[in-house]
């Protein structure tokens, strides 16, 4: 059985601008089977720190799930203000859903894409998606590459982007 610890995490939400704070633990399914468990209301005193969302969380791993969990907008180290509004509360779930969903590979893709680049003697294997397509982008414009990271950055830690 592998090592499963929990990792700190930044959810950008849409726009970019900002990020909300979690905490994703791998899953041992090779099917990458996950579920994002949210706090209660963020305006009564919920994080994801709450005992139930502990709870939760530990019943995942406990049944060998991924799982994400998450501090609504203004809550923990999550940016912005606590709305209580319907709308921001969908952005934020939509925004841990989606970035669970990108996270999520299994230990049998990784394994296939690793064989089949021994086979094919290649010498740098991506089997993740978005890694790969940041190699290309990378290797064929290193100055735009260094911009969009930049950005990127920027937009996740809630900086002023330069330039």
């Amino acid at each position: 059985m592998s090592k499963r610890e929990e990792r700190a995490v930044a959810i950008p939400l849409a726009g970019g601008t900002q990020a909300l704070e979690g905490i994703y633990v791998a899953g041992l399914d090779a099917d990458a089977v996950g579920v994002v468990v949210a706090a209660p209301h963020p305006l009564y005193g919920g994080s994801m720190d709450s005992p139930v969302v502990n709870e939760i969380a530990y019943a995942a791993r406990t049944a060998g799930l991924a799982s994400l969990r998450f501090n609504w907008r203004g809550v923990g180290a999550s940016a912005g203000l606590p709305s209580g509004e319907a709308t921001d509360a969908d952005a934020d779930y939509r925004a841990a859903l989606d970035h669970l969903l990108e996270t999520l590979i299994s230990p049998e893709a990784v394994a296939e894409s690793v064989v089949a680049g021994l086979e094919s003697e290649t010498f740098l294997i991506l089997p993740h998606p978005e890694v790969r397509e940041y190699a290309v982008r990378r290797a064929t414009d290193a100055d735009r590459w260094l911009r969009g990271m930049a950005r990127y950055r920027a937009r996740l830690y809630g900086e002023k982007p330069q330039g």
